[in-house]
């Protein structure tokens, strides 16, 4: 089952007109959006060439790795 897209479900839609009205759809917020998505797709294509390189077995050890590192300097982070 599709889930539905913003503009087919009503309660996307009301989000979206309200947004509108209230002022919440500003220039320079979809600017930093569009800014924000771009370094997500650099991202995603680096981490795709480096698991295409790599084993499945070698990148699942690596990604938890790399994944259990950046949960322990959250938690650093959050003690401090």
């Amino acid at each position: 089952m599709l889930a539905p897209q913003p503009f087919e479900d009503p309660l996307g839609r009301a989000l979206v007109v309200n947004l509108g009205i209230e002022g919440g759809l500003q220039v320079w917020v979809a600017s930093d959006t569009i800014v924000v998505l771009g370094f997500a797709c650099v991202g995603m294509s680096i981490g795709q060439m480096i698991r295409l390189r790599l084993s499945p077995a070698a990148f699942s050890i690596r990604l938890f790795a790399a994944l259990l590192f950046l949960d322990l300097y959250l938690v650093a982070c959050s003690v401090v």
